[in-house]
């Protein structure tokens, strides 16, 4: 039993298939480093909305 698991799911198998099975995340995948970086962005706006009190 063992062995049937080892062969069919080697880290080699797991690889290849990856950038197949994740096309669809893809997009969300290459804008996640800028997440971060919103609320820095975005506070200007906010504190022109009230006027910078």
């Amino acid at each position: 039993m063992l062995d049937i698991y080892t062969e069919s799911f080697t880290p080699s198998t797991i690889l290849a298939k990856s950038p197949e099975a994740y096309a669809a995340s893809d997009p969300t995948a290459n804008t996640m480093p800028i997440t971060p970086l919103l609320p820095l962005l975005l506070a200007p706006a906010w504190q022109a909305s009230v006027s910078f009190r």
